[in-house]
């Protein structure tokens, strides 16, 4: 996993977590909202009709919760958006919902909080440059509210007003601050949480490395050979891999005669054969002593057969200082995966090709078809 995909997976969780969340609230303040309209009218302090508090009260600030989250969460859902196009979303939403009780419900003045839970809120994505596209929605709402409140009927004392719009004002800016501080620390803890991801996924891999040849070990084909044998049992878009099992010719012969350093010589060449033929050595593997397994996922038992016969005919090939005149060679047997095989299985049948090709004078490749 690399940051990028981190950071993707993080993002996804917390759009959804923040829905949610908003939802519960939207939820709390619709029940606020008819537990103040029942106060205002036991206590005869409605200063309008019912129809108008019930349209601008009620009606009308959930239709716009519940319009945006309805719609941010159908936004979250879709597969064909970026992550960073959904928390855009997801910001706008928070926004959006924060603001309506500070437009909506004025005469409570505590409200004129609620334009710094954006800030807050989202800085939980760890990206500042989100944090500045919360600003525009932020500015215009925050104008509305302090005007629908400078206008309201209750709103008598003037100057308690200006003090409280000055007072959001700084509060907003000060919040707006600590939250790209927050931004900055979240990003770091980020960092270091997928570098720390990475170390372990690196000495995980340099478990399964063979050393001598670098190769994967044969605890790593045990791990590829089952995930292949699951995919292919599930006959995924027709999924053959092909096995190759690669032994070297003669070569306790070699160790002998020429000491074990030469032998090691040979496995290296070998295994650089390989890789070079096969492009990577994510499906090669040092089995054990002078035996090695190949897997082809996309290729048909024909391509494999030249694949094998070119490392064969490059290795037969290559000259080594402490026998120049001397060719080594190895034998290998080739079989595809067939339905109903396990690991063992498949292993066996191509490992019974590989000693045909040993019974048939070595230097030589069989396969199953």
């Amino acid at each position: 996993m690399d940051f990028e995909n981190y950071l993707m997976s993080h993002s996804l969780k917390w759009q959804r977590r923040i829905i949610s969340l908003f939802f519960m609230l939207a939820g709390m303040m619709f029940l606020s909202e008819i537990a103040v309209f029942l106060v205002f009218i036991f206590s005869g302090t409605l200063d309008v009709s019912y129809a108008e508090y019930i349209l601008l009260r009620i009606v009308l600030p959930m239709g716009i919760n519940y319009s945006a989250l309805f719609a941010a969460r159908h936004i979250v859902r879709k597969t064909d958006w970026s992550y960073k196009s959904k928390e855009l979303a997801v910001a706008y939403l928070s926004v959006l919902v924060s603001s309506t009780p500070a437009i909506f419900h004025n005469y409570f003045r505590i409200f004129l909080v609620a334009f710094i839970v954006p800030f807050l809120m989202n800085s939980i994505f760890g990206d500042s440059k989100l944090l500045k596209k919360v600003i525009p929605p932020t500015i215009p709402l925050m104008l509305i509210s302090f005007v629908s409140m400078w206008f309201d009927k209750s709103s008598v004392n003037k100057a308690e007003v200006a003090l409280n719009i000055f007072c959001t004002l700084i509060f907003v800016y000060t919040t707006y601050y600590f939250a790209r501080k927050l931004v900055k620390g979240q990003a770091e803890n980020l960092r270091n949480i997928v570098d720390s991801y990475k170390r372990q996924e690196e000495l995980i891999q340099e478990l399964k490395i063979e050393p001598l040849t670098h190769l994967y070990n044969r605890a790593a084909y045990k791990e590829t050979v089952t995930k292949l044998c699951q995919r292919a049992s599930k006959g995924e878009n027709q999924f053959n891999p092909v096995a190759a099992i690669i032994d070297l010719d003669h070569f306790k012969n070699v160790n002998d005669t020429y000491g074990h350093l030469a032998g090691d010589e040979i496995l290296v060449t070998l295994a650089c054969i390989i890789k070079s033929h096969m492009g990577s050595s994510r499906n090669a593997f040092r089995y054990g002593g002078e035996e090695f397994v190949l897997f082809f996922e996309n290729c048909t038992e024909d391509d494999v057969y030249k694949k094998i016969s070119r490392i064969l005919s490059d290795f037969s090939a290559t000259e080594f200082d402490f026998a120049p005149k001397v060719h080594f060679t190895f034998s290998a047997g080739i079989c595809t995966y067939k339905a109903g095989f396990t690991a063992d299985e498949w292993f066996n049948n191509t490992d019974a090709l590989l000693y045909k090709a040993k019974s048939s004078g070595r230097n030589t490749i069989t396969r199953a078809s």
